[in-house]
Protein backbone atom coordinates (compact mmCIF):
# COMPACT_ATOMS: atom_id res chain seq x y z
CA UNK A 1 0.00 0.00 0.00
CA UNK A 2 3.14 2.11 0.56
CA UNK A 3 4.28 2.13 -2.75
CA UNK A 4 1.30 2.41 -4.36
CA UNK A 5 0.66 5.85 -2.19
CA UNK A 6 4.04 7.03 -3.12
CA UNK A 7 3.25 6.01 -7.34
CA UNK A 8 0.18 8.20 -6.47
CA UNK A 9 2.07 11.33 -5.22
CA UNK A 10 4.69 11.05 -7.90
CA UNK A 11 2.28 10.93 -10.41
CA UNK A 12 -0.03 13.66 -9.39
CA UNK A 13 3.98 16.21 -8.93
CA UNK A 14 5.13 15.12 -12.56
CA UNK A 15 1.49 16.05 -14.03
CA UNK A 16 1.67 19.20 -12.46
CA UNK A 17 5.51 19.51 -13.80
CA UNK A 18 4.85 18.30 -16.89
CA UNK A 19 1.07 20.23 -17.30
CA UNK A 20 -0.31 16.96 -18.11
CA UNK A 21 -4.19 17.22 -18.06
CA UNK A 22 -6.61 14.35 -19.04
CA UNK A 23 -9.42 15.18 -21.37
CA UNK A 24 -12.64 12.90 -22.06
CA UNK A 25 -11.26 12.45 -25.77
CA UNK A 26 -8.29 11.02 -24.57
CA UNK A 27 -10.43 8.67 -21.81
CA UNK A 28 -12.97 8.04 -24.71
CA UNK A 29 -9.93 7.04 -27.32
CA UNK A 30 -7.96 4.58 -25.00
CA UNK A 31 -11.14 3.10 -24.01
CA UNK A 32 -12.19 2.68 -27.78
CA UNK A 33 -8.40 1.17 -27.90
CA UNK A 34 -8.67 -1.15 -25.14
CA UNK A 35 -12.14 -2.66 -27.02
CA UNK A 36 -10.53 -3.09 -29.85
CA UNK A 37 -7.57 -5.26 -28.16
CA UNK A 38 -10.09 -7.30 -26.39
CA UNK A 39 -12.16 -7.96 -29.63
CA UNK A 40 -8.19 -8.64 -31.11
CA UNK A 41 -8.28 -11.36 -28.47
CA UNK A 42 -11.34 -13.45 -29.71
CA UNK A 43 -9.79 -13.42 -33.45
CA UNK A 44 -12.02 -10.19 -34.21
CA UNK A 45 -9.88 -7.91 -36.43
CA UNK A 46 -11.97 -5.73 -38.56
CA UNK A 47 -14.86 -4.59 -35.99
CA UNK A 48 -16.96 -0.83 -37.10
CA UNK A 49 -16.14 2.05 -35.75
CA UNK A 50 -18.51 2.81 -34.82
CA UNK A 51 -19.81 -0.87 -32.43
CA UNK A 52 -16.48 -0.34 -31.23
CA UNK A 53 -17.22 3.74 -30.14
CA UNK A 54 -20.38 2.22 -28.51
CA UNK A 55 -18.61 -0.62 -26.82
CA UNK A 56 -16.33 1.31 -25.57
CA UNK A 57 -18.62 3.63 -24.16
CA UNK A 58 -20.76 1.02 -22.35
CA UNK A 59 -17.21 0.47 -20.51
CA UNK A 60 -17.19 3.40 -19.33
CA UNK A 61 -20.52 3.60 -17.54
CA UNK A 62 -18.63 1.46 -15.39
CA UNK A 63 -16.70 3.48 -12.42
CA UNK A 64 -13.71 0.92 -12.06
CA UNK A 65 -13.53 0.33 -15.68
CA UNK A 66 -13.41 4.17 -15.89
CA UNK A 67 -10.84 4.96 -13.29
CA UNK A 68 -8.55 2.51 -14.38
CA UNK A 69 -8.86 3.73 -18.06
CA UNK A 70 -8.37 7.00 -16.58
CA UNK A 71 -5.53 5.95 -14.64
CA UNK A 72 -3.43 4.46 -17.99
CA UNK A 73 -4.56 7.58 -19.78
CA UNK A 74 -2.22 9.60 -16.80
CA UNK A 75 0.53 7.25 -16.94
CA UNK A 76 0.84 6.96 -20.67
CA UNK A 77 1.23 11.11 -20.80
CA UNK A 78 3.77 10.98 -18.24
CA UNK A 79 5.88 7.60 -19.90
CA UNK A 80 5.49 10.26 -23.40
CA UNK A 81 6.60 13.50 -21.41
CA UNK A 82 9.86 11.37 -19.13
CA UNK A 83 10.79 9.58 -22.59
CA UNK A 84 11.96 13.33 -23.75
CA UNK A 85 13.93 14.27 -20.80
CA UNK A 86 15.27 10.87 -19.39
CA UNK A 87 18.46 9.24 -21.85
CA UNK A 88 17.92 5.34 -21.88
CA UNK A 89 21.09 3.59 -21.43
CA UNK A 90 21.62 0.01 -22.57
CA UNK A 91 23.58 -2.51 -21.19
CA UNK A 92 24.27 -6.06 -21.71
CA UNK A 93 23.53 -7.66 -18.53
CA UNK A 94 24.27 -11.55 -17.43
CA UNK A 95 21.44 -14.12 -17.16
CA UNK A 96 21.94 -14.07 -13.42
CA UNK A 97 22.46 -10.31 -12.68
CA UNK A 98 18.98 -9.65 -14.62
CA UNK A 99 17.41 -12.73 -11.92
CA UNK A 100 18.77 -10.32 -8.85
CA UNK A 101 16.88 -6.82 -10.35
CA UNK A 102 13.75 -8.57 -9.31
CA UNK A 103 14.50 -9.72 -5.44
Amino acid sequence: MLEELKWHLAKDQLMKEFNINVEKEDVEAYAKEVARMQFIQYGLMHIDDSYLTNYANEMLKNENQLRGIVERVVENKIYEALKGIVKIEHKKVSHEEFGKLFK
